[in-house]
């Protein structure tokens, strides 16, 4: 399957880090934290009326999805909301392991600090999503159980696995997250997909893009998460 490439300079920036990565392992490359977080995407280009060009960040699209309970989700439950965000499948042979996880660890250690600030002035929300790109095979019962293997309490809604239009989650990895998903009977497991985690403003921007696979990576998402926290702390 050929990589759609979207935004046009936005995605030559990002080319390299949100390729195809079928589902086996390899090695991951390091990145470095930084208390001023870049603004990634997804944005486009507006003509404004002096001539020059505004950008403006797209906002999530709605689609139809439903959570590992069955209930529907909707994108504005996202909003003054951080969140980190990845592609996976339930039965994916490979990577999806490592990224699984890593997910579970960071997913813990902020269970930890959220209980750590209960009493003090509030900050802004963290949601954990996950999207399957096989949604006919994960079920609803699927993820429920996938939930419960990674350590979500059930009927908790803190980390969210969605499922709906098979074609629309992959268009959804591509349009808006910037990364890459999609059906491929040669790759095991049958699909090709980025292994990238993603972290997002409250806004919906992206902020950060980790290698799902690296226990080192995820550390420095849990980093810029903090640093994130601050920033948007500072700015209310």
């Amino acid at each position: 399957m050929k990589t759609r490439f979207v935004h046009g300079l936005l995605w030559i920036c990002l080319g390299s880090m949100s390729s195809l990565s079928s589902c086996h392992r390899g090695d991951s490359s390091s990145m470095t934290s930084s208390d001023a977080l870049p603004i990634l995407g997804p944005m486009k280009l507006v003509p404004n009326d002096a001539g020059g060009l505004d950008t403006v960040f797209m906002s999530l699209p709605e689609l139809v999805l439903e959570d590992q309970t069955g209930q529907p989700f909707h994108s504005d439950s996202l909003r003054g909301q951080i969140r980190v965000v990845d592609f996976f499948f339930a039965s994916c042979p490979g990577i999806c392991v490592d990224m699984g996880a890593n997910m579970a660890r960071i997913y813990a250690n902020q269970r930890v600090h959220q209980d750590s600030v209960q009493g003090v002035k509030a900050g802004p929300g963290l949601r954990f999503l996950s999207y399957t790109i096989d949604p006919n095979r994960d079920t609803r019962e699927v993820l429920a159980d996938y939930a419960v293997r990674h350590g979500v309490p059930a009927q908790s809604r803190d980390w969210l696995f969605l499922r709906g239009d098979e074609a629309s989650i992959h268009r959804l990895a591509e349009q808006y997250y910037l990364l890459s998903a999609g059906v491929d009977s040669t790759a095991p497991g049958g699909f090709l997909h980025s292994g990238q985690f993603l972290l997002l403003d409250p806004k919906g921007r992206i902020r950060g893009l980790y290698d799902g696979t690296s226990a080192d990576e995820c550390k420095v998402l849990e980093r810029d998460l903090d640093a994130l926290r601050r920033e948007w702390s500072e700015e209310q």
